[in-house]
């Protein structure tokens, strides 16, 4: 990690490979992004590693972009990115250009849901990089009611709508990070899982412990997904990868 100073404004490459990601950094946690890209979570990079030149990856809470620039500069996969906060939506789309990747990434400030139309959305954290916001509801994961520091306008819509609309063909693989919306965007994507076409869905969960999580599971398996244990936990959360069976 660099040494820290409140008034950095740098591009980071995240490691010595070709073809080089960079990371525009201004904020701590963006920082912290850079320095962990392959580290948080290595079994999301592993996962993505399966995609091919040319497949459809949606990622659905980008924040400033880690997974979808990685997705497209390492694996050469076409990515739709939905992220509505304000701040890791101008970052995200401040990486893709920085990499040189507008051809490969559309960036879109959606909140994807069950429904459509303006809502709101609610912040955990006031900074670029930041975490655990959630729509309509200052509900973070587990139910748990918690005070935003700012309640930020924004638009809800469903996946299978925006899908239609892009006219893009089907994705191979949905990775969901929305803190606690899960069931509502799994709920706005029932189509595209009847469809048959998505192979696998990547999904923080913890549905020992958390009744809405393991209805999230139920509602996968009875479309034709399962997911063997997470490759790590924390507090019981861990990433489920759902494939289709």
């Amino acid at each position: 990690m660099i040494e820290w100073s409140e008034a950095c404004d740098v591009t980071m490459p995240v490691d010595d490979k070709e073809p080089t990601i960079r990371l525009h950094v201004t904020s701590r946690m963006e920082n912290q992004r850079t320095s962990g890209f392959f580290d948080k979570e290595p079994d999301t990079i592993a996962w993505l590693d399966q995609l091919q030149p040319g497949d459809l990856f949606v990622d659905i809470g980008a924040n400033i972009g880690v997974y979808s620039l990685y997705a497209a500069a390492r694996r050469g996969a076409r990515v739709i990115a939905f992220e509505p906060e304000s701040q890791n939506y101008a970052a995200l789309n401040r990486n893709i250009h920085v990499n040189r990747l507008g051809h490969a990434i559309s960036a879109l400030p959606i909140a994807l849901s069950d429904q459509s139309g303006p809502t709101v959305l609610n912040l955990t954290a006031f900074r670029t990089g930041g975490s655990h916001s959630t729509v309509d509801e200052a509900l973070g994961e587990g139910g748990k009611v918690f005070s935003p520091v700012f309640v930020q306008g924004t638009v809800s819509e469903t996946l299978d709508t925006v899908l239609a609309a892009l006219d893009g063909g089907a994705p191979r693989f949905v990775k969901i990070d929305v803190d606690g919306a899960e069931a509502r965007v799994i709920a706005g994507m029932a189509q595209l899982l009847g469809s048959g076409t998505l192979e696998q869905v990547l999904i923080e969960l913890a549905p020992e412990q958390d009744s809405t999580d393991a209805e999230i599971a139920t509602t996968l398996n009875t479309a034709g997904y399962t997911a063997g244990p997470p490759a790590w936990q924390y507090h019981g959360r861990g990433n489920h990868i759902f494939r289709r069976t």
